[in-house]
């Protein structure tokens, strides 16, 4: 029969575990005391005078803030139907908002200082509380001593004694919160990283970063990646949010959207206590919501990495189509460019010591941007004009319908000396090279070599190709081709805006200066001088405080300096502008002098 008097996880224990043991039971008692007086304390408060005085006065100023609330929204609408404003329930409804968003402000600073009140009233309940249970913890052990000594000389124990093995098992051996760190939302790797063999861990990486997503997730994901914040509140089911939390960026406007879409459930607490298990707390039901807090967690982790991915390629693919509409946009105007300098300046004038183009032809895969071209054509051009439709005819009708029109042409001249342009629909048909269609070509060509010189006339037409078009017709001295497929060499465009440029800067009457209008069809101009009065050629004077004329007159700096007397100039001066932080600091210096209004001289060295 096993005798032994003490009752413990191992009687065989050694001297070390006895001092443990009773470090920990020294400290269970008077963290127990300490807990024990101010949860008493706080039970008791619970039922004092001073909790329910502070529950009044909160409730009052709540009354007070509703009365208020109502009285002002009744001023409101009665200021509103004497000016004769129609009233109906939303508009109530609106002033009750405002008001109740103005008042709140009150209502809070009122409740701030009452809890304020009660907190310093039950903190210093609790620092006295916590005081007396720790003094009474500190009772309990002495008299424990004292009592365990007297039993320990009394009691004679067995040589044998009973081991229990008693394995102590809890769930906190998971350790989900060891490692702190949060890598996104939920930093749902980082919570579990240390149960994970690396294998494992590598898997969790790839899953949250979005490796190898499915057809599905690349769609939903795609969907919410297209939203812009241009688009918002487009898609966001919360009006509080709609209204009040503007995102910043596209990103948050993309989170927003995914929470919608996947709700995260509050992070479970990290452990709990065996009392937690056996009495079923609150803590304990939390506890066993890991994994589905670990599911949810880890879906949002990698949809929001996915999502990631698909707003980077939307935004490239944007910036591709933006380039190629921006380089569709310069060849246009560059075609244009040189439509009006080779062909329209000199067809309005009727400059005879210039060669007109008899036919001028636009080539383009696309139908409607050649009839646009055309169209621009017709709008510059300052003459007569003539359109001839294309109603299905044989070639020889048609081209006797052209003769006769350019005769008319020719007459016209005779009165009025204004040239005249034919557009011709289908006019690619005449020209093609097919077996029977060769005697047309043959009058055509005899007939375009003329146009221009004896009839006063330009023919304009469109085509996608000229592979089935006869070579000889289409030769340069009879047709002027403009492919506005083609993209614009850089260099051209650069001598296109240059040239642009410089029509835009003329000389002032009567001045040395010149005028450079920076905006085109605006009345938005600077005047540009010689600087020190014009003393000086090395330096321009921008004679403005405007940020955006000096920072025209920056970046077409080398156009300007091809006007001869500005061609030996490296830097400008301005009186301080209006935003001067807009301006490079490393370039930008004070002169520390004055203009003779006394405005400060900056120069700025491009």
């Amino acid at each position: 029969m096993k005798t032994s008097r003490i009752t413990t996880f191992n009687n065989n224990i050694d001297v070390n575990r006895n001092k443990k043991r009773r470090i920990l039971e020294a400290s269970t008692v008077l963290v127990g005391s300490t807990a024990l007086i101010p949860a008493s304390f706080l039970i008791a408060d619970n039922f004092s005078n001073n909790k329910k005085n502070y529950l009044k006065s909160v409730k009052n100023e709540k009354d007070i803030f509703t009365k208020t609330v109502q009285k002002n929204t009744d001023v409101g609408v009665g200021l509103l139907k004497k000016i004769g404003k129609p009233i109906d329930d939303t508009v109530i409804k609106a002033i009750r908002d405002q008001v109740e968003i103005t008042e709140k402000t009150k209502l809070e600073e009122k409740l701030a200082l009452l809890n304020k009140l009660r907190k310093s009233h039950v903190n210093k309940g609790l620092t006295i509380s916590a005081g007396v249970g720790l003094s009474l913890g500190a009772a309990i052990l002495g008299i424990k001593n004292v009592y365990e000594k007297q039993k320990k000389q009394s009691v004679e124990v067995n040589s044998t004694t009973q081991t229990y093995n008693n394995k102590i098992t809890s769930n906190n051996s998971l350790s989900f919160g060891n490692t702190k760190k949060q890598i996104s939302f939920t930093g749902i790797i980082d919570k579990i990283a240390n149960e994970l063999t690396p294998q494992q861990l590598k898997n969790w990486q790839d899953y949250v970063n979005g490796v190898f997503p499915t057809l599905e997730e690349t769609k939903w994901a795609r969907k919410i990646a297209d939203f812009r914040l241009k688009d918002w509140p487009k898609g966001i089911i919360n009006s509080y949010i709609a209204k009040y939390l503007k995102p910043s960026t596209d990103r948050e406007y993309h989170t927003y959207l995914l929470k919608q879409d996947i709700i995260v459930p509050s992070e479970p607490p990290m452990y709990y206590r065996n009392y937690d298990k056996w009495f079923n707390t609150q803590r304990w039901q939390d506890f066993q919501k890991w994994p589905e807090y670990i599911d949810k967690a880890a879906q949002f982790e990698r949809m929001e990495s996915i999502i990631n991915q698909e707003r980077i390629k939307s935004y490239a693919l944007e910036k591709k189509l933006l380039e190629q509409a921006a380089k569709k946009e310069l060849s246009e105007a560059c075609i244009k460019y040189q439509i009006n300098e080779e062909f329209l300046s000199a067809f309005n004038k009727d400059n005879k010591k210039v060669k007109i183009p008899d036919a001028l032809m636009i080539q383009s895969k696309n139908r409607e941007d050649a009839t646009e071209t055309l169209k621009w054509i017709v709008g510059k051009s300052n003459s007569n004009y003539i359109y001839i439709e294309d109603k299905n005819e044989a070639n020889y009708t048609r081209l006797d319908q052209i003769r006769t029109v350019l005769e008319e042409a020719e007459e016209n001249y005779n009165k009025n000396g204004k040239r005249t342009l034919v557009w011709v629909e289908n006019f690619n048909k005449l020209l093609s090279k097919d077996s029977g269609n060769e005697e047309v070509i043959g009058d055509l060509k005899d007939m375009l070599d003329k146009i221009s010189k004896q009839y006063k006339t330009t023919i304009i037409f469109s085509c996608n190709s000229t592979e089935n078009l006869d070579p000889i017709a289409l030769q340069p001295h009879r047709v002027k081709i403009y492919n506005i497929d083609k993209e614009a060499p850089l260099e051209e465009l650069q001598k296109i805006q240059n040239n642009y440029i410089l029509s835009n800067i003329q000389k002032i009457k009567d001045s040395d200066g010149y005028r450079f209008k920076y905006v085109p069809f605006e009345q938005n101009f600077v005047d540009l001088y010689l600087g020190d009065f014009s003393y000086s050629s090395n330096i321009l004077w921008v004679d403005s405080q405007n940020i955006d004329a000096i920072h025209a007159v920056i970046n077409n700096f080398d156009t300007i300096k091809k006007i001869p007397k500005f061609k030996n100039i490296n830097s400008i001066k301005f009186p301080r502008p209006d935003n001067i932080k807009e301006l490079d600091n490393n370039k930008l210096r004070c002169t520390g002098n004055i203009t003779m209004d006394g405005k400060v001289i900056y120069e700025y060295f491009v």
